[in-house]
């Protein structure tokens, strides 16, 4: 029963962490859209934050993957990809609303 709890553990930490990378990626991507288009400030403000978030994510993902605590518990880990994924999904939204530059 222990392996199997320790391997589900081991399994989801890992998916955690390619989802954090995954927004990672995102976030700089979109940081860089904006920045291409110098006239929406707004869009390379949110995608600075946006790519912190997602690299603080990152961070805790892959510290709670090698089994280091982390300041807060899991509950900081879930509140940081949350919050990341929700100003990704603003930031490509508001890329599919300004449309083709």
């Amino acid at each position: 029963m222990e392996f199997a709890r320790r391997a589900f553990r081991d399994l989801s930490h890992s998916a955690w962490t390619l989802l954090a990378a995954f927004l990672v990626v995102l976030a700089g991507a979109e940081l860089t859209l904006a920045v291409a288009d110098s006239r929406t400030g707004r869009f390379i403000a949110l995608g600075a934050v946006a790519l912190t978030v997602s690299l603080t994510t990152s961070y805790v993902a892959v510290r709670r993957l090698r089994g280091k605590s982390v300041r807060g518990g899991p509950a900081t880990g879930a509140i940081l990809t949350i919050v990341a994924l929700l100003l990704v999904l603003l930031l490509v939204a508001g890329s599919f609303l300004r449309g083709p530059s």
